[in-house]
């Protein structure tokens, strides 16, 4: 059995990140939603545009009413 020695291991807040995928993506889905937003504000003022989807087929979906 191996017993680590409480002594030997560092505090996280003393330590730097192994990496930082998180915040990239983060800054990535944030523009997502702004994206998202404008189309959804747009909805209120062209009746042709009828749905937005988030994450579902893709990262934005528009459902548009066509004759």
């Amino acid at each position: 059995m191996n017993i680590l020695n409480s002594a030997s291991l560092q505090s996280v807040r003393d330590t730097m990140p192994t990496n930082q995928g998180g915040i990239y993506a983060r800054q990535g889905f944030a523009y997502q939603d702004d994206v998202a937003a404008k189309f959804y504000i747009e909805m209120l003022s062209n009746e042709n545009l009828i749905e937005v989807a988030c994450e579902t087929h893709d990262d934005i979906v528009l459902i548009w009413k066509r004759d």
